[in-house]
């Protein structure tokens, strides 16, 4: 069976970025799609997925969220810590992509394929940061 990033990059992920410190602050750069909408996001080390999701924000914005979590949001608060923990172990944490670039229509209604696809993703790689 393939690795869990090449299923991914299989499907369409591509890499847009990763996570640094800065002066010991969380930071990311993106090089691709940071203001893309309606996409999957994976957390990625060496080629283990890490954790998937899905957003209806920009990129950029939503990792805003991981980068400096407020009080209230745990998960974001959960993972910014473990981001950070493999980055001062020195290891890389890359944020790979799946945009929704041709959007399917059944009517009038538009299909998100970000969240169709999401919870199959996470049954199937069981990424670690998802909760297992």
């Amino acid at each position: 069976m393939a690795g869990d990033l090449i299923r991914l990059e299989r499907i369409g992920f591509l890499r847009a970025g990763g996570w640094t410190l800065k002066d010991e602050n969380l930071a990311f750069e993106l090089s691709l799609m940071a203001g893309a909408t309606h996409l999957l996001y994976a957390f990625v080390v060496g080629d283990d997925v890490k954790s998937v999701g899905k957003t209806t924000r920009t990129l950029k914005r939503r990792m805003r969220g991981y980068r400096k979590p407020s009080k209230t949001q745990r998960t974001n608060l959960r993972i910014h810590r473990e981001i950070k923990r493999l980055l001062e172990s020195g290891h890389t944490v890359d944020i790979f992509v799946l945009t929704n670039e041709s959007p399917l229509q059944i009517g009038e209604f538009r299909v998100n394929l970000a969240a169709s696809l999401e919870d199959d993703i996470i049954e199937k790689l069981d990424p670690e940061w998802n909760g297992g």
